[in-house]
This record gives C-alpha cells, structure tokens and sequence, in this order.
C-alpha cells in the first residue's frame, strides 16, 4: 500500500538552506508528484517548534487526502554564506487516517503495529516501525540545510550518501520547490 508515500514522508523530511530566521507562519508546497505519491505538505514555525505536515492525495488534482503524515521537531539555525545550517530534533510523529477505506485496510495489516486505526483521528507513531520503515524515535537527530527569504524556505532533500542522520552526512542536495509563507 502507498509505501513509498509512507518512505517519502519519513525519510527526506528535513534538509534546508538559509540566509536568516523565518518568519513564524505557515508555508506551503501546494501539490506535486513525488515518485509514485500525490503530495502537499507546509510546515508551520513558531519560534524554535517547527511542525511539517505531508497530505498524501489519491490523484494529482489534489482533490482527495487520504492521509496525513506529521513530525514536529525542536529547531537550531546556525546561518552560513548563503544558507542556514539546520539541527532537528524530532518530538513526535503522527499519522491521521482521512478516510474509512485507507483506516480499514491499515487495521487489516496492523500497520505500524496498531490494528484500530479510525478515520480523522490522529495516532502518534513515534519511534514505531511502519511497514519498512523505522519512524524516528523521540530526541532523534536530523541535520539539514534550508534557504530562507522574506517570503519562502527551500529545504535540502536527503540522497544516497547524505541522510543527514549525522552532522558529516548533512543533507546536501536541494528539493526542485520552495515552501512559500501562506
């Protein structure tokens, strides 16, 4: 089932460059097609918390969410020349199922090990393993980079040898979109 959404959201979350705080607010990367996956995703910033929604969609009109996917993180900014070191540290994870359909089929495999998924109502994974992949665990670590203007954020995405699970493999290679202030 949509795993490489599920791997998507959780495995090249954060990596961003910037040049200066960002503004507190919502910014938006409004639909577009990762790998097999129907995506939106914003993250809200309120002094050092950031929270990064994905909403994973059933068509690329972006017309029916059948999934959220949320990591909040504790954030520090260490600006460089043209771009601003970032260190997250995760908090929580959630999921929220959005349809009776995908909270039937999660029950049927016990994803992540739970077996009552129920639509609209949000389920903290942290540290849990979902499918094949290991939701990071509370406190854990990601080092990435952003690039922050008046009015946007672009991230940097993880890659093969950057994972950005330790400082020397910090995400190096930038996201094709920028996140805009909402």
């Amino acid at each position: 089932m949509k795993a490489v959404f599920v791997c998507a959201l959780l495995t090249g979350l954060f990596s961003i460059t910037a040049v200066a705080t960002p503004v507190e607010g919502t910014y938006v990367r409004t639909c577009y097609i990762e790998g097999e996956d129907v995506l939106e995703s914003q993250i809200q910033i309120k002094n050092d918390l950031w929270l990064r929604i994905f909403t994973g969609y059933e068509e690329p009109a972006c017309q029916s969410a059948w999934i959220q996917y949320q990591e909040s993180y504790r954030v520090s900014l260490s600006p460089t020349e043209n771009h601003s070191l970032l260190n997250l540290e995760v908090q929580n994870v959630w999921y929220t199922v959005l349809t009776d359909e995908v909270a039937e089929v999660l029950n049927s495999v016990a994803y992540c090990g739970i077996q009552n998924w129920k639509s609209q109502e949000r389920r903290e994974v942290t540290g849990l393993e979902c499918d094949e992949y290991q939701v990071p665990a509370a406190g854990s670590k990601i080092y990435a980079r952003a690039q922050i203007s008046e009015k946007s954020i672009l991230f940097s995405q993880k890659d093969e040898t950057h994972d950005g699970l330790s400082e020397k493999t910090r995400h190096k290679n930038w996201e094709p979109h920028p996140h805009s202030l909402f």
